[in-house]
Protein backbone atom coordinates (compact mmCIF):
# COMPACT_ATOMS: atom_id res chain seq x y z
CA UNK A 1 0.00 0.00 0.00
CA UNK A 2 1.53 3.59 -1.42
CA UNK A 3 2.93 5.67 1.87
CA UNK A 4 1.46 8.44 3.55
CA UNK A 5 3.34 11.68 3.72
CA UNK A 6 5.33 11.00 0.44
CA UNK A 7 2.65 10.61 -2.27
CA UNK A 8 2.73 12.94 -5.19
CA UNK A 9 1.03 15.29 -7.21
CA UNK A 10 1.49 15.76 -10.76
CA UNK A 11 0.71 19.94 -11.57
CA UNK A 12 1.81 22.18 -14.57
CA UNK A 13 4.05 19.08 -15.64
CA UNK A 14 5.89 18.62 -12.15
CA UNK A 15 5.85 16.23 -9.55
CA UNK A 16 5.16 18.32 -6.04
CA UNK A 17 4.22 16.46 -3.07
CA UNK A 18 0.72 15.38 -1.91
CA UNK A 19 -1.34 14.51 0.68
CA UNK A 20 -3.93 11.88 0.37
CA UNK A 21 -5.94 12.38 3.41
CA UNK A 22 -5.88 16.54 3.23
CA UNK A 23 -7.35 16.47 0.13
CA UNK A 24 -10.44 14.23 1.56
CA UNK A 25 -13.58 15.72 1.01
CA UNK A 26 -15.75 16.33 4.28
CA UNK A 27 -17.58 13.30 6.41
CA UNK A 28 -15.30 10.90 4.19
CA UNK A 29 -13.03 8.46 6.74
CA UNK A 30 -9.25 8.79 6.91
CA UNK A 31 -7.26 5.86 6.74
CA UNK A 32 -4.83 3.97 3.64
CA UNK A 33 -7.79 2.72 1.76
CA UNK A 34 -8.25 5.34 -1.33
CA UNK A 35 -11.91 4.06 -1.10
CA UNK A 36 -12.12 5.69 2.47
CA UNK A 37 -11.42 8.96 1.55
CA UNK A 38 -13.50 9.53 -1.30
CA UNK A 39 -12.20 7.66 -4.02
CA UNK A 40 -13.67 4.67 -5.77
CA UNK A 41 -12.10 1.84 -8.09
CA UNK A 42 -11.54 2.72 -11.72
CA UNK A 43 -8.96 0.20 -13.01
CA UNK A 44 -6.72 -2.68 -12.00
CA UNK A 45 -4.01 -4.33 -13.18
CA UNK A 46 -1.69 -7.17 -12.74
CA UNK A 47 -1.10 -9.41 -9.63
CA UNK A 48 1.12 -8.53 -7.05
CA UNK A 49 1.60 -12.18 -6.01
CA UNK A 50 4.45 -14.56 -6.78
CA UNK A 51 6.75 -11.44 -7.62
CA UNK A 52 4.36 -9.72 -9.91
CA UNK A 53 3.38 -6.20 -10.23
CA UNK A 54 0.04 -4.10 -10.09
CA UNK A 55 -1.31 -0.86 -10.87
CA UNK A 56 -4.60 0.70 -9.13
CA UNK A 57 -6.24 3.38 -9.96
CA UNK A 58 -8.87 4.89 -8.34
CA UNK A 59 -10.89 7.89 -9.27
CA UNK A 60 -12.47 10.74 -7.46
CA UNK A 61 -15.99 9.93 -6.16
CA UNK A 62 -17.20 13.79 -6.21
CA UNK A 63 -15.38 14.16 -9.82
CA UNK A 64 -17.19 17.99 -9.78
CA UNK A 65 -15.90 19.33 -6.16
CA UNK A 66 -12.46 17.44 -6.39
CA UNK A 67 -11.29 15.89 -9.86
CA UNK A 68 -8.67 13.77 -10.40
CA UNK A 69 -6.97 10.18 -9.67
CA UNK A 70 -5.05 8.71 -7.80
CA UNK A 71 -2.82 6.01 -9.10
CA UNK A 72 -0.66 3.14 -6.77
CA UNK A 73 1.81 0.66 -8.18
CA UNK A 74 2.47 -2.06 -6.05
CA UNK A 75 4.93 -5.47 -5.82
CA UNK A 76 5.17 -8.29 -3.18
CA UNK A 77 7.73 -6.43 -1.33
CA UNK A 78 7.04 -2.92 -1.88
CA UNK A 79 4.69 0.02 -3.27
CA UNK A 80 5.22 3.40 -4.77
CA UNK A 81 3.56 6.58 -3.47
CA UNK A 82 0.26 7.80 -4.44
CA UNK A 83 0.65 9.69 -7.62
CA UNK A 84 -2.28 11.75 -8.25
CA UNK A 85 -3.30 13.14 -11.51
CA UNK A 86 -5.82 15.59 -12.72
CA UNK A 87 -6.79 14.23 -15.94
CA UNK A 88 -7.91 10.99 -17.60
CA UNK A 89 -4.82 11.57 -20.35
CA UNK A 90 -2.60 12.00 -17.33
CA UNK A 91 -3.54 8.56 -16.26
CA UNK A 92 -2.87 6.99 -20.14
CA UNK A 93 0.37 8.31 -20.32
CA UNK A 94 1.40 6.78 -16.81
CA UNK A 95 0.14 3.49 -17.83
CA UNK A 96 1.41 3.81 -21.05
CA UNK A 97 4.54 3.78 -18.96
CA UNK A 98 4.01 1.09 -16.04
CA UNK A 99 1.68 -1.59 -17.74
CA UNK A 100 4.55 -2.98 -20.06
CA UNK A 101 6.42 -3.81 -16.36
CA UNK A 102 3.08 -5.55 -15.11
CA UNK A 103 2.87 -6.89 -18.14
CA UNK A 104 6.98 -8.60 -18.11
CA UNK A 105 6.04 -9.52 -14.30
CA UNK A 106 2.64 -11.57 -15.89
CA UNK A 107 4.69 -13.42 -18.38
CA UNK A 108 7.42 -14.10 -16.49
CA UNK A 109 5.10 -15.73 -13.49
CA UNK A 110 3.69 -17.92 -15.67
CA UNK A 111 7.15 -19.10 -17.66
CA UNK A 112 8.35 -19.67 -14.16
CA UNK A 113 4.59 -21.85 -13.33
CA UNK A 114 5.44 -23.71 -16.44
CA UNK A 115 9.20 -24.93 -15.89
CA UNK A 116 8.62 -25.27 -12.12
CA UNK A 117 8.44 -28.82 -11.66
CA UNK A 118 6.33 -28.49 -7.99
CA UNK A 119 2.56 -28.54 -8.16
CA UNK A 120 1.09 -25.35 -6.25
CA UNK A 121 -2.43 -24.69 -6.04
CA UNK A 122 -2.68 -21.24 -6.30
CA UNK A 123 -0.36 -21.11 -9.48
CA UNK A 124 -1.67 -19.99 -13.11
CA UNK A 125 -1.20 -22.70 -14.61
CA UNK A 126 -2.47 -25.17 -12.42
CA UNK A 127 -5.12 -22.62 -12.48
CA UNK A 128 -6.25 -22.63 -16.09
CA UNK A 129 -5.35 -26.29 -16.27
CA UNK A 130 -8.16 -26.91 -13.48
CA UNK A 131 -10.55 -24.31 -15.50
CA UNK A 132 -10.14 -26.32 -18.54
CA UNK A 133 -10.48 -29.81 -17.61
CA UNK A 134 -13.81 -28.69 -15.97
CA UNK A 135 -15.20 -26.61 -19.23
CA UNK A 136 -14.22 -30.17 -21.03
CA UNK A 137 -16.02 -32.45 -18.54
CA UNK A 138 -18.92 -30.13 -18.22
CA UNK A 139 -19.47 -28.67 -21.57
CA UNK A 140 -18.09 -31.19 -24.08
CA UNK A 141 -21.56 -31.87 -25.94
CA UNK A 142 -22.14 -28.42 -26.20
CA UNK A 143 -18.90 -28.08 -27.58
CA UNK A 144 -19.30 -30.81 -30.17
CA UNK A 145 -22.96 -29.08 -30.65
CA UNK A 146 -21.65 -25.52 -31.80
CA UNK A 147 -18.84 -27.69 -33.57
CA UNK A 148 -21.26 -29.66 -35.55
CA UNK A 149 -23.69 -26.59 -36.85
CA UNK A 150 -20.17 -25.00 -37.77
CA UNK A 151 -18.74 -27.57 -40.48
CA UNK A 152 -22.68 -27.85 -41.58
CA UNK A 153 -23.16 -24.24 -42.02
CA UNK A 154 -19.71 -23.90 -43.68
CA UNK A 155 -20.74 -27.16 -46.24
CA UNK A 156 -23.98 -25.47 -46.94
CA UNK A 157 -22.08 -22.13 -48.24
CA UNK A 158 -19.66 -24.37 -50.42
CA UNK A 159 -22.87 -26.12 -51.77
CA UNK A 160 -24.08 -22.66 -52.18
CA UNK A 161 -21.61 -21.46 -54.22
CA UNK A 162 -21.18 -24.39 -56.67
CA UNK A 163 -23.01 -24.02 -59.68
CA UNK A 164 -23.93 -28.06 -61.21
CA UNK A 165 -21.15 -27.91 -63.84
CA UNK A 166 -18.37 -28.15 -60.89
CA UNK A 167 -17.45 -24.53 -60.63
CA UNK A 168 -17.63 -22.09 -57.86
CA UNK A 169 -19.74 -18.57 -58.58
CA UNK A 170 -16.82 -16.80 -57.95
CA UNK A 171 -14.28 -18.41 -60.23
CA UNK A 172 -16.32 -19.35 -63.58
CA UNK A 173 -14.02 -19.66 -66.68
CA UNK A 174 -14.08 -16.64 -68.74
CA UNK A 175 -12.89 -15.63 -72.20
CA UNK A 176 -9.13 -16.04 -72.27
Amino acid sequence: MAGLGRDLHLSEGQWKPYDVAADTPTDAGVGTDPTTQGWRSFLHLGSEESGGFCIDVWERSHPVTHPGYLIAISGEQSSSPYLKVDTLPAVMDLLAKWAPVVQASTISRVVRDLTDPTYTHDGIVETVATRATWAVQNRMQDMKKHRNDWDTDDKEKHRASVIPNGHHRNHLPGPR
